[in-house]
Protein backbone atom coordinates (compact mmCIF):
# COMPACT_ATOMS: atom_id res chain seq x y z
CA UNK A 1 0.00 0.00 0.00
CA UNK A 2 1.43 3.39 -0.86
CA UNK A 3 2.13 6.19 1.56
CA UNK A 4 0.93 9.04 -0.60
CA UNK A 5 3.25 11.70 0.82
CA UNK A 6 6.32 9.45 0.73
CA UNK A 7 9.10 9.58 3.27
CA UNK A 8 11.09 12.48 4.65
CA UNK A 9 14.45 12.33 2.84
CA UNK A 10 16.31 13.72 5.86
CA UNK A 11 14.88 11.40 8.55
CA UNK A 12 13.46 8.41 6.65
CA UNK A 13 10.17 8.73 8.55
CA UNK A 14 7.03 8.19 6.48
CA UNK A 15 4.80 11.25 6.07
CA UNK A 16 1.35 9.73 6.38
CA UNK A 17 -1.58 11.65 4.93
CA UNK A 18 -4.18 9.03 5.79
CA UNK A 19 -4.46 6.26 8.34
CA UNK A 20 -3.73 2.74 7.14
CA UNK A 21 -5.25 -0.28 8.88
CA UNK A 22 -3.38 -3.60 8.79
CA UNK A 23 -3.69 -7.19 9.86
CA UNK A 24 -2.37 -7.52 13.45
CA UNK A 25 1.26 -8.63 13.59
CA UNK A 26 2.06 -7.61 10.04
CA UNK A 27 4.56 -5.02 8.84
CA UNK A 28 3.59 -2.27 6.39
CA UNK A 29 6.30 -1.55 3.83
CA UNK A 30 4.86 1.41 1.89
CA UNK A 31 5.51 1.90 -1.80
CA UNK A 32 7.61 -1.28 -2.12
CA UNK A 33 5.13 -2.77 -4.57
CA UNK A 34 5.51 -0.01 -7.15
CA UNK A 35 6.58 -1.13 -10.61
CA UNK A 36 10.11 0.27 -10.23
CA UNK A 37 11.84 1.28 -7.02
CA UNK A 38 14.40 3.97 -6.44
CA UNK A 39 17.56 2.72 -4.71
CA UNK A 40 16.57 3.78 -1.15
CA UNK A 41 13.25 1.90 -1.40
CA UNK A 42 14.90 -1.19 -2.88
CA UNK A 43 17.35 -1.21 0.03
CA UNK A 44 14.50 -0.60 2.51
CA UNK A 45 12.55 -3.54 1.11
CA UNK A 46 15.54 -5.89 1.25
CA UNK A 47 16.44 -4.79 4.78
CA UNK A 48 12.90 -5.12 6.11
CA UNK A 49 12.50 -8.58 4.56
CA UNK A 50 15.70 -9.69 6.33
CA UNK A 51 14.26 -8.35 9.60
CA UNK A 52 10.80 -9.94 9.35
CA UNK A 53 12.23 -13.27 8.14
CA UNK A 54 15.09 -13.32 10.67
CA UNK A 55 17.34 -13.78 7.64
CA UNK A 56 15.63 -17.05 6.63
CA UNK A 57 14.86 -16.81 2.89
CA UNK A 58 12.65 -19.90 3.16
CA UNK A 59 10.46 -18.53 5.96
CA UNK A 60 6.85 -18.15 4.82
CA UNK A 61 5.97 -14.52 4.08
CA UNK A 62 2.47 -13.36 3.21
CA UNK A 63 2.01 -10.20 1.15
CA UNK A 64 -1.24 -8.26 1.00
CA UNK A 65 -2.69 -4.83 0.37
CA UNK A 66 -6.32 -4.03 -0.39
CA UNK A 67 -8.53 -6.39 -2.38
CA UNK A 68 -7.17 -6.85 -5.89
CA UNK A 69 -4.20 -4.53 -5.30
CA UNK A 70 -1.39 -5.57 -7.59
CA UNK A 71 1.27 -3.76 -5.58
CA UNK A 72 1.39 -6.71 -3.19
CA UNK A 73 1.81 -9.06 -6.15
CA UNK A 74 4.71 -6.91 -7.37
CA UNK A 75 6.25 -7.13 -3.89
CA UNK A 76 6.00 -10.94 -4.01
CA UNK A 77 7.85 -10.95 -7.35
CA UNK A 78 10.45 -8.55 -5.95
CA UNK A 79 10.97 -10.75 -2.87
CA UNK A 80 11.40 -13.79 -5.14
CA UNK A 81 14.07 -11.92 -7.09
CA UNK A 82 15.91 -11.45 -3.77
CA UNK A 83 15.95 -15.22 -3.23
CA UNK A 84 12.92 -15.66 -0.94
CA UNK A 85 10.99 -18.85 -1.60
CA UNK A 86 8.16 -19.21 0.95
CA UNK A 87 6.04 -16.46 -0.60
CA UNK A 88 2.26 -16.15 -0.54
CA UNK A 89 -0.12 -13.53 -1.90
CA UNK A 90 -3.30 -12.80 0.07
CA UNK A 91 -5.21 -11.11 -2.76
CA UNK A 92 -8.26 -10.29 -0.61
CA UNK A 93 -6.05 -8.06 1.56
CA UNK A 94 -7.37 -6.04 4.46
CA UNK A 95 -10.75 -5.78 2.74
CA UNK A 96 -11.24 -9.54 2.83
CA UNK A 97 -9.79 -9.79 6.33
CA UNK A 98 -12.23 -7.19 7.66
CA UNK A 99 -15.21 -8.64 5.75
CA UNK A 100 -14.49 -11.98 7.46
CA UNK A 101 -14.99 -10.23 10.81
CA UNK A 102 -11.32 -10.18 11.75
CA UNK A 103 -9.80 -7.13 13.47
CA UNK A 104 -7.47 -4.58 11.93
CA UNK A 105 -4.97 -2.34 13.72
CA UNK A 106 -3.52 1.03 12.82
CA UNK A 107 -0.27 0.63 10.88
CA UNK A 108 3.00 2.45 11.48
CA UNK A 109 5.63 1.62 8.85
CA UNK A 110 9.27 1.33 9.89
CA UNK A 111 11.37 4.30 8.77
CA UNK A 112 13.97 4.03 6.03
CA UNK A 113 17.57 3.72 7.13
CA UNK A 114 19.13 6.55 5.17
CA UNK A 115 22.72 6.59 4.00
CA UNK A 116 24.20 9.79 5.32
Amino acid sequence: MPARAGYDPTTGVWRLVEKRMDIPGSTWLPNTGLGALEAPLQSYFATQLRIVSDGDVGRPLIFYCLADCWMSWNAVKRAASLGYSGLYWFSEGTDGWSEAGRPLVEAAPPPLELIK
